[in-house]
């Protein structure tokens, strides 16, 4: 199971490289290179910093509304994993996946690609909702969605502020570093 997790990325990271190949599209095109990296990277951690007590609040909000529709709040599959195999291979496997390389790939497939795609179809505002929806309902945890769908509304907003996949992908890695912490803290 746990093993299927890198595979997803694998698979999008080469639908993503297949698709750019078809219309004629290069790795450029995705917003790898911003065109003024250092600034858009030092302003990332303080759009997270500012980010994380919203974050907390739809979290708490989407937790009682998910208990009073009755939802089955459950653990993410990486705690489950981390409970099960509590090993530092283990730990060093989900630090790395859930800090950098889910941050990566998701970031050029919601930012880097479907964002553009949805500006075109829908105008700036819209795409950055519709993006940041469809980032939540992807992670396929209704009792998340409203977090989820925060952080989708500052990561597309920041990309539409800088143009700049690597902020994204800092403020993104962000966000799951202090969420392995917390899971690690309810762990020991």
């Amino acid at each position: 199971m746990l093993l299927l997790v890198p595979l997803s990325d694998i698979f999008l990271c080469l639908f993503i490289w297949l698709s750019l190949a078809r219309h004629g599209h290069s790795i450029k095109d995705l917003g790898l290179q911003p065109p003024r990296p250092v600034r858009s990277l030092c302003i990332a951690p303080l759009v997270y910093a500012a980010t994380v007590p919203v974050v907390f609040l739809a979290s708490h909000i989407n937790q009682i509304v998910a208990l009073r529709a009755g939802l089955q709040l459950r653990e993410h599959p990486l705690l489950t994993a981390l409970l099960n195999e509590p090993r530092i291979p283990m730990i060093l496997f989900l630090i790395g996946y859930a800090v950098i390389i889910r941050p990566i790939t998701e970031e050029i497939f919601f930012r880097g690609y479907l964002h553009p795609a949805l500006r075109r179809e829908l105008g700036k505002t819209p795409a950055i909702f519709a993006g940041a929806l469809t980032f939540s309902a992807l992670h396929f945890r209704p009792d998340l969605l409203l977090p989820l769908m925060v952080i989708g509304i500052v990561l597309s907003a920041l990309y539409e502020r800088t143009r700049s996949l690597p902020a994204c992908m800092l403020v993104h890695a962000l966000n799951n570093g202090l969420m392995v912490a917390i899971a690690f803290k309810q762990v020991s």
